[in-house]
């Protein structure tokens, strides 16, 4: 792996490993990280594929924002918020953001493309900001300041998570550079190749065993 990558990659592990560590804590860090991440995500996504780039980056950080308070749970929020929250809020939430795609574009003039655009941005929000809310899910699990856990601790597996896809990647990326010769998707990424893939695998298998 090359060193500009490393470089890059260090201190964002390090601040993830924070975030997750005091999220128990200090959960607001894991709210506007995780916020961050989900806007910059859709930032990058809308660009590349054409979407609504404004619709798309506030849809997606208000489904993210949605979850994560139903995931962190009604004993760990102030009073004056217990009344709003529910297991189903994340539903409401994406329901108005369909909504308010259909009433943005059909106030738009002279747009050839509404369904197209429709289509595009509600993909990005559910592949970046709907998957990503499973972190908080999965992290929150456990958590309940009221009444300690004794079956375990959800960010362990956020961490294992983490782990597991930096040792794919890792391992794909070394192996794919070294005898990498046969090309996985180039249209979508020339770099990645099918040696590159198992290579990957293999090594979360190994490192599992």
């Amino acid at each position: 792996m090359s060193r500009k990558r490393v470089i890059t990659a260090i201190p964002l592990i390090l601040i993830l490993i924070g975030v997750i560590y005091f999220s128990d804590k200090a959960p607001i860090l894991f709210f506007l990280v995780g916020n961050i991440f989900v806007g910059l995500g859709l930032r990058e996504f809308m660009r590349m594929t054409g979407g609504i780039k404004s619709v798309g980056i506030i849809g997606g950080i208000c489904l993210f924002s949605s979850i994560f308070i139903s995931a962190l749970g009604r004993d760990a929020l102030p009073s004056h918020l217990v009344t709003f929250v529910g297991s189903g809020w994340g539903d409401a939430v994406l329901f108005a953001i369909i909504a308010g795609l259909f009433i943005y574009q059909a106030t738009r003039r002279n747009d050839d493309n509404a369904i197209i655009k429709i289509s595009t941005t509600l993909t990005g929000i559910m592949y970046v900001a709907w998957l990503f809310a499973f972190l908080p899910l999965i992290n929150y699990y456990q958590f309940n300041p009221s009444i300690p856990s004794t079956s375990g601790d959800g960010r362990f597996y956020v961490f294992f998570l983490f782990l597991v896809v930096k040792v794919n990647d890792s391992a794909a990326y070394y192996i794919g550079s070294q005898w990498g010769r046969h090309k996985l998707i180039p249209r979508i990424s020339p770099g990645k190749t099918i040696e590159g893939g198992v290579g990957g695998v293999l090594e979360i298998g190994r490192a599992h065993v």
